[in-house]
């Protein structure tokens, strides 16, 4: 019943609020594990996390994933290992659940940081060794599903991103077997970014195999994301 999620970079242990963007279903999880290890997903839930969002036997769903950075600190202080000599109480791994994860601005004024526009995968979900988790774990279970308002998202794979548009173009005429591949151009910290990708795609599935024709074409940094 553990309310918890593996991601494959966040620190551990740390808070995240988690979107389903296709139902608007939001709960805040704790990340306490590495995964998963497929390509183009970002985020595993445990059974419990996934009946929250509303996604429990779907297998994939988009979300938005946003970290707490002040309940993240927070939640570094308060969680200790045991030094009574009993053996901590550990959340034990959890059955997987799937989704595809979507990068959204935070709200203005949050202390919210918003990860990378990617999917997510599956894979089992544990707690690190030596960390009591009563407490945390309880709190997490206790709360209430909140609901935000639902819009329109579309499916992508993004074969690279360069900061010259040449080198974007030159990726999009050799990609020209696979698929047509649009530039879309993006502004980072004020310097534009030039964005190959194909698609809209009708759903993961296609956008999952359109991932491993652009792969085997030596694009190893390909990934599948939402906007």
């Amino acid at each position: 019943n553990a309310v918890t999620a593996a991601h494959k970079t966040l620190q551990m242990p740390s808070i995240a609020r988690i979107t389903n963007l296709e139902n608007g279903r939001s709960i805040i999880v704790r990340i306490n594990d590495r995964g998963p290890f497929v390509n183009g997903r970002i985020l595993d839930l445990s059974r419990r996390s996934a009946q929250l969002l509303g996604m429990e036997g779907k297998g994939t769903a988009k979300v938005r994933v946003q970290v707490m950075n002040g309940e993240s600190r927070a939640l570094a202080g308060k969680l200790k290992p045991d030094t009574s000599g009993n053996e901590p109480k550990v959340a034990q791994a959890a059955p997987r659940g799937s989704v595809v994860a979507e990068t959204l601005p935070p709200p203005p004024g949050a202390n919210s940081k918003v990860s990378t526009p990617e999917l997510a995968s599956s894979g089992p979900v544990k707690a690190p060794r030596g960390l009591s988790v009563d407490a945390v774990e309880r709190e997490l279970a206790a709360q209430e599903v909140k609901t935000v308002p639902v819009h329109a998202t579309n499916i992508y794979v993004q074969a690279g991103s360069f900061s010259r548009h040449d080198n974007a173009n030159r990726l999009a005429a050799r990609l020209s077997s696979v698929g047509k591949a649009q530039i879309q151009q993006a502004n980072i910290q004020g310097k534009p970014v030039f964005r190959v990708r194909l698609g809209p795609l009708a759903n993961v599935e296609d956008a999952d195999r359109l991932l491993d024709a652009v792969v085997a074409t030596g694009q190893q940094d390909a990934r599948v994301v939402v906007d």
